[in-house]
């Protein structure tokens, strides 16, 4: 979850500059009524002319700056393998994950065993608890867990976004079991 601690950050980086620019604007169409004396002498308008090209320029630069950091950012954390929606899903490219690694006969095979661990609980509750369990590599053969590695190794991810691929297939069987409603897929 500390990717989408990042994403939000940018977000609200992105929604404060969009703030300031939004009563920049305000303040300089309210200056434009006291000042129309300056204006007529061009003073103003030159200075105004000069700091939106200026301004320009910078967002210019800050839109640079912040493409470097997504693609930083999606090199350090990798490609999504869920989809940032409620409920979580998995992406294309986690479904070629799952795929891969057999995660549903994973999933099928523990799923009875844990039932009587989910009863009584909601859907968020369940999707913690696959989270938690899913996560966990003592839950995994030592087979399953060199499976997991190998799979993250050849596609250059991280160990954790393959047992979160296992995670969302996890959710989907045990919310099922339940009778609540598995995202359609």
């Amino acid at each position: 979850m500390g990717d989408w601690n990042i994403v939000m950050g940018i977000t609200s980086i992105a929604a404060a500059l969009f703030a300031g620019l939004a009563v920049l604007v305000t303040y300089l169409m309210w200056r434009s009524g006291t000042q129309a004396q300056a204006k007529k002498e061009g003073i103003w308008e030159g200075e105004v002319k000069s700091f939106l090209k200026t301004f320009d320029k910078r967002l210019s630069d800050l839109e640079k700056q912040v493409a470097h950091l997504v693609r930083f950012l999606a090199g350090v954390f990798g490609r999504e393998v869920i989809r940032a929606e409620s409920p979580l899903r998995l992406t294309d490219f986690g479904e070629s994950i799952s795929e891969e690694i057999a995660a549903r006969e994973w999933v099928n095979k523990v799923s009875e065993s844990l039932i009587d661990k989910i009863e009584g609980k909601d859907a968020y509750e369940i999707q913690v608890f696959c989270f938690e369990y899913a996560g966990d590599i003592d839950n995994y053969s030592d087979d399953e867990q060199r499976e997991i590695r190998d799979s993250a190794y050849k596609r250059g991810i991280k160990a954790s976004d393959i047992r979160r691929v296992i995670t969302i297939e996890l959710q989907d069987e045990l919310l099922k079991s339940a009778g609540l409603e598995a995202p359609a897929g």
